[in-house]
């Protein structure tokens, strides 16, 4: 997935969607609101498009950056 799909997708899960558009590439998904209950909720919607992330690996980089490496 691209940066502007990834930010739709992660958009509804979070409180301020202009702090989302405005993230960097590394900095963190939690920092920008994300909580560990939404981001159970976003792999789903991963999972449902068709790419598998897991959990583990999420929150060890909950960044735009890896969510893009791991959905190319």
């Amino acid at each position: 997935m691209n940066r502007e799909q990834l930010i739709e997708l992660l958009t509804p899960y979070l409180p301020d969607a202009q702090a989302l558009t405005d993230l960097g590439e590394e900095a963190s998904l939690f920092d920008a609101g994300l909580d560990s209950m939404n981001a159970f909720l976003v792999l789903d919607d991963l999972a449902a498009a068709g790419y598998r992330v897991e959990f583990t690996d999420f929150i060890a980089r909950p960044t735009l950056g890896f969510l893009g490496e791991a959905t190319a």
